[in-house]
């Protein structure tokens, strides 16, 4: 039930992003942004790191 209420928050971010810096920009910050999570879950995560 988790994912419901944060992707509810991930899209009220993105829309105050979207009003002040524009799409483009509010969508490539997004992008990078799970680039970078992604690549820090690899690296530091044991458990995603050891996945057959």
């Amino acid at each position: 039930m988790m994912d419901f209420g944060f992707t509810s928050l991930g899209v009220f971010v993105v829309a105050l992003m979207v009003v002040g810096l524009g799409v483009q920009w509010s969508l490539g910050g997004i992008a990078l942004i799970l680039i970078f999570l992604s690549l820090f879950m690899l690296a530091f995560s044991p458990s995603i790191r050891n996945l057959d």
